[in-house]
């Protein structure tokens, strides 16, 4: 017992020295204060969020490379409401990632873009979903997301396209992620509300005297059908109201 005692101590100080076993402790704190955050106070929230940071840093003292835990350390600065300071982390994890032979870190890359639309910079959001799509998806230079993940970040790119009012590319990025999972039937509630909101959005223009085509009346008028089918069916279709707010 002395002996394996010994050995448990050991093995103990070794993973305390191993940056990338600690940055997954450290995810596990984060996964314990979501799960917090529905059923205990604040300071419990508040307190796991510091551990969860407390953790990162000594990743990143024993490995300042260690570009999954400067991304979790970003996104507890998102948490904190300091984002210019997760931005700026998150950029340098993005141009470490470029620059190094690591394993590449998609998530601080997509992280980026959620920044962006939190400052409502959607054009730079659309430009850096756009880059991670390239990049990381499937028939992508370095693919790296499965398909749920795939999907998410289609409906991401679908929401800064959506912010800027370009809604064509809004829909077809929605079209796109129905492709990977056919079975969500957020992405059909979503597709509604996209043709919806392009529907007003042109007749809106039009009211305020801006100059508008008879295309974009007639394109206008289509997605309003659309939008009415989608949600028609949305209402006969059995389970819709699970997914639906």
């Amino acid at each position: 017992k002395k002996v394996l005692d010994k050995r448990t101590i050991t093995i103990n100080r070794k993973l305390q020295r191993d940056a990338y076993v600690g940055t997954r402790l450290a995810n596990i704190v984060w996964e314990h204060r979501k799960a917090a955050q529905s059923k205990d106070s604040s300071a419990r929230v508040d307190q796991l969020l510091m551990r969860y940071e407390d953790a990162l840093k000594k990743c990143l003292q024993l490995d300042s490379g260690n570009l999954f835990a400067a991304n979790g350390l970003a996104r507890a600065l998102v948490e904190k409401d300091e984002l210019d300071a997760a931005q700026e982390l998150l950029r340098r994890v993005r141009d470490a990632s470029e620059k190094t032979d690591q394993t590449p870190c998609p998530s601080a890359f997509i992280n980026m873009a959620h920044i962006h639309m939190l400052k409502r910079e959607f054009n730079a959001a659309r430009i850096e979903y756009e880059h991670v799509l390239e990049r990381f998806a499937p028939g992508g230079t370095d693919p790296r997301l499965g398909v749920k993940d795939h999907a998410e970040l289609l409906v991401y790119t679908a929401s800064a396209c959506n912010e800027l009012t370009q809604f064509s590319d809004g829909v077809e990025y929605l079209n796109k992620a129905s492709a990977v999972t056919p079975d969500d039937l957020r992405l059909t509630f979503m597709l509604a509300l996209t043709h919806q909101r392009w529907a007003r959005h042109v007749l809106q223009s039009a009211q305020s005297d801006a100059i508008i085509t008879t295309k974009q009346l007639e394109n206008s008028l289509t997605s309003l059908i659309t939008a009415k089918k989608k949600f028609l069916w949305l209402d006969e279709h059995d389970g819709a109201a699970d997914v639906l707010p």
